[in-house]
């Protein structure tokens, strides 16, 4: 049987190979590992480690990599026969490779100003100090955009979850001959789940408790409206480096709960919200969050940020808003105020995640794309 090698920095947890990490990504692979099964092809999954190991996570074989992290790709391709079929994570890892080379891109993240803290420039330490320094972000996002492009190149395909990545790269290299295919993220489509006819609103946040997620728009929103009285009840779900200050401003509130839960529980702990929001302010792909939502039949309200505007067309299946504040509260008032208008609005997110976004079509397009090479 024919082989795909699947390159990811960080799938399982190395305290405990037994745990998939946390992460729209390591979902991504999941199900793309259950995807080339389905074609009679053995996918294996390789990661950077500190230790080497082989072993088995629901029926696929992942093997450690030791190396130093930059040194890591080259490492995994050194175990890989040429004239394979390789599918890169990420197009940070894109590289070279003598046989058939796949990248996914999960959309445009180099927008965003917390960027410079992941990428570990730590003479820029807050927006504040960004803001001193626009030329060195300037510099920065060149520098990002111009290694993306060179990463891209060097592989057969790219798999875009939106199409806000292949316009940003046609306009960097018009008249490229760069295969891009667009397959966007996807949800489980459960039995459309009618909600209650209680007069209290149930409003959900399940993201990262990020500020780039949106997490500081959406509690000064909510707390404007639970200090005007309205009937709402809000559910955090998540957790992240921003719930301290989250739990600081909403936890006072009898209205305002956090959870934690799991990947494979999203769609069950959307199952009685009516409003779920998705108020990212920057770095968004087509959000598994956002789909989750909507094939939960909740009225959703997402910000106008990368690949969510390739899945929400305002006032028809959303509300799709800047990243803003105020915008949100209005946005929630007329949802929370107006019942009719928050179960059309449910009723065609339901639809139009059924009809587009379902995880078959997404494993159609994808066995499309593997059937090509294989």
């Amino acid at each position: 049987m024919k082989q795909v090698h699947i390159i990811f920095k960080r799938y399982l947890n190395e305290d405990d190979l037994s745990q998939r990490t946390i992460g729209g990504v390591q979902t991504y692979i999941f199900n793309l590992c259950k995807t080339i099964k389905e074609i009679n092809a053995v996918p294996i999954i390789y990661q950077y480690a500190t230790r080497s190991f082989e072993t088995t996570y629901d029926g696929t074989k992942v093997i450690g990599v030791v190396a130093n992290k930059k040194g890591f790709v080259d490492a995994a391709i050194e175990q890989i026969p040429k004239n394979e079929i390789v599918i890169f994570g990420s197009e940070e890892y894109a590289y070279k490779y003598e046989g058939t080379s796949i990248s996914i891109q999960h959309g445009i993240y180099w927008d965003m100003a917390t960027a410079w803290e992941h990428k570990r420039l730590k003479f820029l330490e807050s927006v504040e100090s960004i803001n001193k320094h626009p030329w060195l972000v300037f510099l920065y996002q060149s520098y990002v955009a111009s290694k993306i492009i060179k990463n891209v190149k060097s592989v057969n395909e790219i798999v875009c979850v939106d199409c806000n990545f292949i316009n940003w790269y046609r306009t960097q290299q018009p008249h490229s001959n760069l295969r891009m295919s667009y397959i966007p993220n996807f949800s489980q489509i459960p039995e459309m789940i009618n909600k209650n006819n209680e007069c209290k609103v149930n409003i959900m946040f399940a993201r990262r408790f990020m500020e780039f997620r949106g997490t500081r728009v959406f509690a000064n929103s909510i707390e404007k409206l639970i200090n005007e009285k309205h009937n709402i009840s809000v559910t955090l779900a998540g957790d992240g480096p921003d719930e301290m200050w989250l739990r600081e401003k909403l936890g006072k509130y009898p209205e305002v709960n956090f959870i934690k839960y799991q990947s494979d529980e999203a769609i069950s702990i959307h199952s009685d919200k009516h409003i779920a929001v998705v108020p990212t302010t920057a770095s968004e792909g087509t959000s598994l969050s956002l789909l989750e939502a909507m094939a939960s039949h909740c009225a959703v309200v997402c910000t106008n940020v990368g690949g969510m505007t390739n899945i929400v067309l305002d006032g028809y299946n959303g509300k799709l808003i800047n990243p803003d504040s105020e915008e949100l509260y209005n946005a929630l008032y007329e949802l929370i105020t107006n019942k009719e208008e928050r179960e059309r609005l449910a009723d065609n997110a339901y639809y139009t995640v059924q009809n587009a976004f379902s995880i078959n079509q997404w494993k159609n397009k994808w066995k499309k794309v593997l059937r090509k090479y294989l």
